[in-house]
């Protein structure tokens, strides 16, 4: 099953499910994004409204792929079991100089 893509950043999909999907750097930032040496990237999802992570993904763990400018994560089906209603998710990223940025937010209706 593939997500459903309202934008670059907002999406749905079904709790339970197993789910890739990619961001493009270059979208989000309006230029070619190439150069930059990404060091650490990861991916956290929290209820709506809410400050506390209850999913995240790092890209020391396998579950986040950088290929130059596309990142690609994915949610295993269990990272979603039991969750319903609107969440956030953020993207952090970490050059190779070592400052952090958040690359990415969006809304996800699960």
């Amino acid at each position: 099953m593939s997500c459903e893509v309202f934008n670059e950043s907002d999406f749905g999909m079904i709790e339970g499910c197993e789910q890739t999907f990619s961001i493009n750097l270059y979208n989000i930032f309006g230029e070619e994004y190439t150069s930059a040496i990404i060091d650490y990237v990861e991916w956290r999802i929290s209820k709506y409204g809410e400050t506390e992570s209850i999913v995240s993904k790092k890209s020391t763990e396998g579950s986040i792929l950088i290929d130059e400018n596309i990142i690609t994560i994915s949610i295993d089906a269990r990272d979603t079991e039991g969750l319903h209603g609107k969440f956030t998710h953020q993207l952090f990223i970490k050059d190779g100089h070592g400052r952090q940025f958040i690359a990415d937010l969006g809304k996800i209706s699960i």
